[in-house]
């Protein structure tokens, strides 16, 4: 079984968004293990990113740089309520949103931490009994899960005096509508 003292956890902020960084340390204070565990990861800026250098490094593909040109030229929205609605490309940003995840995984394989809990700095609210939440998730969470998604920007929070009793949903594939709280295995 999955315990508390084996995982650490890390949000993904931007240099530039100190507000973010107090507000994500104000939510994380109650929470005993949340707050002794809060590890920030430098986020990368789109804004320092370039198609060509992308490419180059081999980090995306000729394609991905195509698919995101063609879609800024007919103004496609990458995030929508439907998946109908929104364009897969990625933009700049996106990549760097993507690129500091990547940081956050790389952070757990340096780690000893078998799990992480990952969060963005968007996060707007933990619920009340997050840490005892958190037990009861990794209770029911086989060892070798891959990811568990605990929030996404359409997910609704536990409300105040509900608890997560299960059963989680095992999925292969899916749609979230962006993410904010996730976790991951070695």
């Amino acid at each position: 079984t999955l315990t508390m003292d084996d995982g650490m956890c890390l949000f993904i902020n931007l240099d530039r968004r100190e507000d973010r960084k107090k507000s994500m340390e104000e939510l994380a204070e109650p929470h005993k293990w949340l707050s002794s565990n809060l590890g920030r990861i430098s986020a990368v800026s789109g804004d320092e990113l370039s198609w060509p250098q992308l490419v180059k490094d081999n980090l995306f593909t000729v394609e991905a740089r195509i698919m995101s040109q063609r879609a800024a030229n007919m103004n496609l929205a990458t995030i929508a309520d439907d998946p109908d609605e929104c364009s897969s490309h990625l933009t700049l940003g996106g990549c760097g949103c993507a690129l500091s995840h990547r940081k956050a995984w790389q952070a757990l394989v340096d780690s000893e931490a078998k799990w992480a809990l990952v969060l963005e700095d968007d996060l707007v609210h933990v619920c009340q009994s997050f840490d005892d939440e958190l037990k009861a998730v990794l209770q029911q969470l086989p060892e070798d899960f891959n990811v568990c998604y605990l929030g996404f920007h359409t997910g609704e929070p536990l409300a105040e005096g509900e608890h997560f009793e299960g059963p989680l949903v095992q999925q292969q594939d899916g749609w979230l509508a962006g993410l904010w709280c996730y976790m991951i295995s070695r």
